[in-house]
């Protein structure tokens, strides 16, 4: 039970320490925190990363506790940096569908005669820009 212990405090550490940038926070939580927040998150990780390698020790000695705990770091890391690539994924992969989508309608609309004539007309789609084929075909080499 030590080592899932241990790597789950690793994981909360990692993602403490991850939370305290400001490029981090506006990726996962979508809003910047202040700068006393982050400057607290700091603190933080580090102390619960310590508390991890506290409990490595414990359970272990202080020989295999520390080689355990370099394990946990980086099996916290890896999980955190996996969850940030898979955000980031996700939302680029959303973005594009949404740029596909085009724009939004209500539902609920007026038809005029000019709105009939524009749904008659045939629309020929717009080329895509340099970056947005290359996220397109990025993204069908990857299989989302």
């Amino acid at each position: 039970m030590i080592p899932l212990g241990a790597t789950l405090l690793c994981v909360i550490g990692f993602a403490a320490l991850c939370l305290a940038m400001p490029r981090h926070q506006s990726d996962l939580i979508r809003i910047k925190l202040p700068k006393r927040a982050s400057r607290t998150l700091r603190p933080v990780g580090l102390f619960v990363l310590l508390a991890a390698f506290a409990c490595d020790i414990a359970a272990r000695g202080l020989a295999l506790g520390a080689i355990a705990w370099l394990g946990h770091l980086s099996i916290g890391a890896a999980l955190v940096v996996a969850s940030l690539c898979i955000r980031a994924h996700r939302r680029a992969a959303l973005a594009l569908d949404r740029k596909r989508a085009g724009p939004r309608q209500h539902p609920v609309q007026a038809v005029t005669p000019d709105a009939e004539e524009d749904a008659a007309r045939p629309t020929t789609p717009s080329p895509r820009s340099a970056p947005d084929r290359q996220l397109a075909r990025s993204l069908s080499s990857t299989g989302a």
